[in-house]
């Protein structure tokens, strides 16, 4: 299986990107700083440069047509609510939407446990980041696309 994941350097893509190569499937996998790229060909992944940001829609799906499936394991990592929405919300509908039109109709979510820490004292960034988290996963429930949420535990 040829697998587009985003966010291959983070530490859930790293992992999963060595289990894929490791069973046979052949992984690209995007990153947005350069120095990235050669941890990602060292795990047998491609790298391919890419940001959730300045990419266009158009942008993603030339990157992924030819893939079976997308995995979008990419986020913020606490540098702000702006770049949570921008990665962790706004990323994710960029890549749903890319993915219909490269024609991959597989799309797997690395998620958040939707009630994972909250009410314990962590700050507005953290609430903004669940709520960001939630809409993400609506949005992706909402596409045509065969999808797959796995939430993990903050």
């Amino acid at each position: 299986m040829k697998v587009f994941q985003i966010g291959a350097a983070g530490g859930v893509g790293s992992r999963l990107s060595r289990l894929l190569t490791e069973s046979g499937d052949e992984v690209t996998g995007m990153h947005r700083a350069p120095e990235q790229a050669e941890k990602i060909a060292q795990w047998g992944a491609i790298p391919v440069t890419g940001d959730l940001i300045q990419d266009t829609v158009e942008d993603l799906a030339g990157k992924m047509t030819g893939h079976d499936a997308v995995v979008f394991s990419a986020g913020a990592h606490g540098t702000g609510m702006e770049k949570t929405t921008l990665i962790d919300g706004k990323g994710l509908e960029k890549a749903a939407d890319a993915a219909s039109k490269a024609g991959v109709s597989s799309f797997v979510l690395v998620s958040a446990f939707p009630e994972s820490e909250r009410g314990k004292g962590l700050g507005e960034g953290f609430e903004h980041y669940m709520r960001v988290k939630k809409t993400a996963d609506i949005y992706l429930a909402q596409t045509d696309l065969d999808w797959l949420i796995v939430r993990r535990a903050c």
